[in-house]
């Protein structure tokens, strides 16, 4: 089978709640250092960013892909808290930024919002994806919801299957030759974590769907968030004193290892320069547990598309006190090679790279996948 290459764009972000035009200023200026020419119209900030990340880009990216809300946060603590910044679908401020990146750059972009539907007054954890020209080509909203999707007012996808969440052909992008399949963060996990882990809802999907680039804008944390350890409900009052202290001193543990990272306003320290770049493995390989379905093992049946993309867009930050974010944002292709009880499943994997666990900056690659 022939391949189509194809140029991804990761742009990775610490957006802050309540400072929707730093954001937007920010995610300019970091583009600006990798494309010097992209002008793009002036927030309503009135604060200037140094370019970051500035690496001269010469070519320009067939796909941008942005964080799951990348403009507004992640991370509120109510739906009022969040209301001021819901977004029109396909048409408030994240999707107007899309559209000015993807004009300027003669690229598709791919960005995560707050949507609320007009029609319905419902409230969605949503993704969408603009043309060189500027159309909107799909919106698309979360499906498995994470708890606080759910805190935030957020409603889930009513196509519960994946089955509408792939998108295209587009002559626009790369000549008509690519299938995308999106899903947001959570979509990868076993849905609300009751399903068997085994099931892999959204990478079968994606495989029976025939997609030949899988594209995730994720808020995913760190799995050294201290928000992942509870001190509080039923199960952990349910427990000894001992074993509550010794949970108790673990979260405080890692509290104290997200202070050291990030400053009072969220943003890294710069003494950890080396240490933040560096992506955090563990995510890495959980996400591609996650699409274990791509790694050709024995007995398990074939796809028609062999080289397959999958790129996770993550964010960094520290964000409501005890939410720490992994960051790496990385670019993968499973290759289709066979494997059996002899050989390293990691041989159907090719890595392409990361950004770091708490790094603000720009990666592009070049990939080859499959011609659909």
């Amino acid at each position: 089978m022939t391949t189509q290459k194809v140029k991804i764009g990761l742009l990775q972000l610490n957006p802050k709640i309540g400072q929707l035009p730093q954001n937007i200023a920010k995610a300019t200026n970091i583009l600006s250092g990798a494309f010097p020419s992209l002008i793009l119209p002036p927030s309503n900030s009135d604060q200037e960013f140094k370019p970051i990340n500035a690496n001269g880009l010469q070519e320009q990216p067939d796909i941008i892909i942005l964080p799951e809300l990348a403009l507004t946060g992640y991370n509120f603590s109510s739906p009022q808290q969040l209301e001021p910044y819901l977004e029109p679908t396909s048409s408030g401020p994240s999707t107007q930024w899309a559209k000015d990146v993807s004009l300027k750059l003669g690229c598709h972009t791919v960005i995560g919002y707050p949507e609320k539907c007009v029609k319905t007054q419902k409230h969605y954890n949503s993704a969408v994806m603009v043309d060189p020209r500027g159309n909107v080509l799909f919106n698309y909203r979360k499906t498995h919801l994470y708890y606080s999707d759910e805190t935030s007012g957020f409603l889930e996808n009513p196509d519960r299957d994946f089955s509408k969440s792939a998108y295209g052909p587009w002559k626009s992008l790369c000549n008509g030759n690519i299938k995308l399949n999106v899903g947001i963060c959570m979509d990868l996990n076993p849905y609300k974590f009751e399903a068997p882990f085994e099931k892999y809802e959204f990478a079968n999907s994606c495989k029976a769907n025939g997609a030949n680039l899988i594209l995730c804008p994720m808020a995913w944390t760190s799995s050294k968030s201290p928000s992942l350890i509870k001190t509080e409900g039923k199960e952990f009052e349910a427990l000894d004193d001992q074993r509550k202290k010794d949970i108790i001193d673990h979260k405080q543990s890692l509290l104290l290892e997200a202070r050291s990272m990030y400053d009072k306003s969220g943003d890294p320290i710069a003494t950890n320069v080396d240490l933040l770049r560096k992506p955090e493995f563990s995510t890495l390989n959980y996400w591609l547990q996650r699409m274990s379905p791509y790694v050709n093992e024995p007995n398990q049946p074939r796809s028609n598309i062999s080289r397959v993309g999958f790129v996770a867009g993550n964010r960094i930050g520290y964000e409501q006190g005890d939410v720490l974010y992994a960051g790496s944002s990385s670019v993968f292709v499973f290759n289709g090679k066979p494997i059996s009880a002899e050989t390293n499943p990691s041989e159907s994997v090719e890595y392409y790279g990361s950004l770091g666990k708490a790094e603000e900056g720009f990666m592009m690659v070049q990939i080859e996948v499959d011609k659909i």
